[in-house]
Order: structure tokens, then sequence, then C-alpha cells
């Protein structure tokens, strides 16, 4: 119940906050490092959701030289890491050994 308030109260603040980030983000200087942008895939949670955020982070990514999308299958936006622990270590690896 706690966790479901906190999201409650979180949640209206949400689209303001993601709208500050992404002009933020459109008007800096983005360093040339190597990025992984890890997408969730699920084949049967909020299909319009997800290829709206698959369109985000692609554009995002075209603005790193050295940007790349992970997708991974099977998997939630907010569980990502606890459903797919394997494919965060991988990108991690991945982005340390062209560093």
């Amino acid at each position: 119940p706690w966790a479901a308030l906190q999201t409650a109260r979180l949640v209206p603040r949400h689209t303001s906050y993601l709208r500050e980030v992404k002009r933020e983000l459109e008007r800096a200087s983005l360093p040339d490092v190597p990025v992984r942008v890890i997408v969730p895939r699920s084949r049967t949670r909020w299909r319009a959701t997800y290829a709206k955020m698959d369109a985000s982070n692609r554009a995002l990514v075209k603005r790193f030289p050295r940007g790349e999308l992970v997708f991974a299958d099977g998997t939630s936006h907010s569980w990502l890491p606890v459903e797919r622990p394997d494919v965060v270590v991988a990108a991690i690896r991945d982005v340390l050994s062209v560093a």
C-alpha cells in the first residue's frame, strides 16, 4: 500500500519531469562516449506505450556516435533490472569494453 500511495503521488509530476529532461537533453552537448539504452520488450503489455518509448529511445541513442539500443525481451519497464539482470550486466560489460 505504501508503494502504491507513493506512486500515486509521483505520477502527476512524472510527465512534466520527462518533458523537462527531454528539453535539457535536446539542448545539451553530449559527449562521445559509449551509451547503451536498454529497452523493455513485452509481448502483451502496453504495445502502444512501448512503441512511443522506442521512438524516444531511438532519438536519444542517435545523439551519441557510439550509442546503441539493447532490447530486453520478456520484460516490463519498471522491473527490467530484476527480470533480466543478465541484459543489464551484458550492457555494462559492453560499454566498459569499448570505453
